[in-house]
This record gives structure tokens, sequence and C-alpha cells, in this order.
């Protein structure tokens, strides 16, 4: 399989949403709705806390994005101030091979 084919096929793997500064959906690529929902209110609630930690350490500075890894998902969020973007990647390891390590 050629590099391209391969990142095209890393991309179907990513979802995406956009946020407007009320937390509405402005776009996603996520067919179920409680899906979104769910990211977007969760998300919300770090993405406030994460931003408080870092004016607690530097108040001249502010987070710009946060990234996290998960067992079967890496989450980005990238926070503007009339916008949130959050990606959302299916990771390339296999949960069971770690559980048995």
């Amino acid at each position: 399989m050629s590099e391209i084919e391969e990142a095209i096929n890393r991309m179907k793997k990513v979802h995406l949403i956009i946020t407007g500064p009320d937390g509405s959906v402005a776009r996603s690529n996520i067919d179920l709705k409680s899906e979104v929902n769910k990211y977007i209110y969760n998300i919300g609630e770090l993405i406030d806390k994460a931003r408080n930690i870092v004016r607690d350490v530097d108040p001249s500075n502010d987070m710009t994005l946060l990234r996290f890894t998960l067992r079967k998902h890496d989450i980005i969020i990238a926070p503007g101030k009339n916008f949130r973007i959050i990606i959302i990647q299916e990771t390339n390891k296999d949960a069971t091979t770690e559980e048995k390590s």
C-alpha cells in the first residue's frame, strides 16, 4: 500500500467536531448526535479545568492544545476564542495485546 493510501485510511478513522463558543455544534462527521453531545459536554469541562491549571502555573500563559491518549483513541482538542476543534482518532494499539503483557 502506498503512503498516500495509508494516510487516507488513517483519515477515515478520524472523527471531527467543531463547536461554537457556546458549545453548539458547527460541524461534525459523527453520525450519532448523542455521541457528539457526550464529547462536547465532557470535553468542555476538561478544557475549563486544564485552562485553569495552566493559568495557575503561569497567569500570562493560556492553553492552545490538549492531547491525551486513551486505550482506543487519541483525543486532540484545540480551544479557540470563538470555537473548539475536537479530533478523535482511533489508535493502532490492540487493547487485548496490552492487557496480556
